[in-house]
């Protein structure tokens, strides 16, 4: 509270000490504009310049002092004085290496693409429109084509988002989906040593439900046009897109888990933008990249 009243004090001081030196100079000016043509008001006009000077220089210099007295932080010198008395303050708390653990989505948020509705009609209208006029645009048959013979091969690879923030439980309107894949040997070998581009993955690449892995690729996190299109709307549901692709790697990551073995979840960040928030949420940045250009994170699980 003290420092703050005193920087505004400071503030206020150097707003008054400019319009105060600007109308000296001003006056000197002006002064010395007529003295030359009244001869007569020299002596007057010199005497009034004098003064006007010596005024100005006075207000620079306590112009200077006041800026030093109060750049100084007494109450830090103070402390530093009496510390030897007082004892040593301790340290912040260093920043906590906890394991990324976001909260569970609830079960009427999410839906595992089910063959018995239109849930893979759906993924495909989402996949479309997100990445669109993108390195990774595909036209409607081929997503489809793509998407059936993914889901044919493991049931449990797309999952859509409801909106959290529904009014009421009959509004099941799909805001996005995640797309995550558990890679097999051959899977793994190509797209993790930039063999194969995101629009040729294929489902021989994958595990089927019986089948153990050690790396899943977190393939697609995608949020509806009319949620994306806006950064402040964006920023209030990404969070949650992200609590449950979460989920949905683990999921997946436990069906293909082999006793003991480690897994390493994978995703690229094609935007520059994505590369702190993938950060913030347990992943490092590897020297691998994409057979699309774009830098490959990971994260243990």
């Amino acid at each position: 509270m003290l420092r703050s009243t005193r920087i505004a004090i400071a503030e206020k001081w150097d707003e008054y000490a400019h319009w105060i030196t600007l109308a000296l100079v001003g006056s000197a000016i002006l002064l010395s504009f007529f003295g030359t043509k009244l001869v007569q008001a020299a002596t007057i006009v010199d005497k009034t310049l004098y003064y006007g000077e010596l005024a100005a220089l006075g207000i620079a210099v306590l112009h200077i002092l006041v800026f030093y007295s109060f750049k100084r932080n007494i109450a830090r010198e103070i402390a530093a004085a009496l510390s030897p008395h007082l004892g040593k303050v301790p340290a912040q708390a260093p920043a906590s290496n906890e394991p990324y653990s976001p909260l569970p989505p609830d079960s009427k948020d999410i839906h595992f693409a089910l063959s018995t509705d239109n849930s893979l009609e759906t993924v495909a209208a989402l996949n479309q429109r997100g990445y669109a006029r993108t390195s990774f645009e595909m036209t409607k048959d081929q997503i489809a084509s793509r998407n059936a013979s993914l889901f044919a091969k493991n049931p449990k690879v797309f999952m859509l988002v409801r909106n959290p923030t529904r009014e009421t439980e009959k509004d099941i309107e799909f805001i996005g989906y995640t797309c995550v894949l558990p890679l097999n040997s051959v899977g793994a070998d190509c797209y993790l040593n930039s063999l194969i581009k995101d629009r040729d993955v294929r489902a021989s690449m994958i595990c089927d439900p019986t089948e153990q892995c050690t790396d899943l690729l977190l393939f697609a996190v995608a949020l509806k046009d009319v949620f994306a299109g806006t950064k402040k709307v964006a920023q209030s549901y990404y969070p949650f897109l992200f609590r449950c692709a979460a989920h949905h790697v683990g999921v997946v990551a436990q069906a293909h888990r082999e006793k003991d073995s480690p897994q390493t979840v994978w995703i690229q960040a094609e935007h520059k933008s994505l590369g702190p928030e993938l950060t913030k949420r347990g992943y490092k940045e590897t020297v691998k990249k994409s057979a699309d250009g774009f830098i490959l994170y990971s994260r243990s699980l």
